[in-house]
C-alpha cells in the first residue's frame, strides 16, 4: 500500500493481534483501528485516484502533498520498530537466532524486488529501498509530543537501522 498508493496504516502493536492455529504457529495477523493512517496524496492521484483530505477542528493531518517522508516514518515506526524489530529481538533472545535482522532484511529486499515492475518511478523505489534498508529509522518522540502538548505532532527521532549491512 505504502510503495504503490502511497498509504501507510498505524499497525503500532496496541493495533495489531498474531492469530494462531491451534498447534500454536502464527498464520495471520489481524490489525485495527485504521481510524489513523497518513497518506501521500500525489502518489495516490498518480495512480488515478482521488485522495480528498479529511480535515476537522483539534485533527491532526494525515494527507500529505508536499514530502512523503511523514508517511514512509509512519511504516518504518509502526511495522518496522514496533512489530518486525521486536520479533527478531524475541527470536535471537529465546531461540540464539542471531540472524534474525538478515533475515529481515532479506525478506524487505525481496518485497521491494517484487514491487518494483509496479512502481510508478524508479528513482521513488530506490530512493525508499535505501530508507528503509540502509538508512536511520524514524520514530516518534510520542513522551516529547504528549509532554508539549503536541505542539509540534512530527516530532521524531532516529534509531539505528538493524538492517543495515556492515562491512
Amino acid at each position: 500500500m505504502y510503495l504503490l498508493y502511497g498509504i501507510a496504516f498505524e499497525a503500532h502493536q496496541q493495533n495489531s493481534t498474531v492469530l494462531f492455529d491451534p498447534s500454536g504457529c502464527a498464520q495471520r495477523m489481524l490489525i485495527r483501528d485504521f481510524g489513523d493512517g497518513r497518506s501521500f496524496a500525489p502518489l495516490f492521484e498518480a495512480r488515478g485516484y482521488q485522495l480528498k483530505p479529511f480535515s476537522r477542528a483539534g485533527i491532526l493531518p494525515t494527507t500529505f502533498n508536499d514530502d512523503i517522508a511523514l508517511v514512509r516514518s509512519f511504516v518504518i515506526d509502526a511495522c518496522f520498530v514496533c512489530h518486525l524489530h521486536e520479533v527478531a529481538l524475541c527470536l535471537n533472545e529465546h531461540f540464539g537466532l542471531r540472524e534474525a535482522w538478515s533475515i529481515l532484511r532479506q525478506k524487505t529486499e525481496e518485497a521491494f524486488d517484487r514491487v518494483r515492475p509496479r512502481m510508478l518511478s524508479e528513482e521513488f523505489w530506490l530512493e525508499e529501498r535505501e530508507a528503509f534498508l540502509n538508512r536511520p529509522w524514524p520514530t516518534r518522540s510520542v513522551l516529547r509530543m504528549h509532554l508539549e502538548r503536541y505542539r509540534d505532532y512530527r516530532l521524531e527521532h532516529e534509531l539505528p537501522n538493524p538492517l543495515t549491512k556492515t562491512p
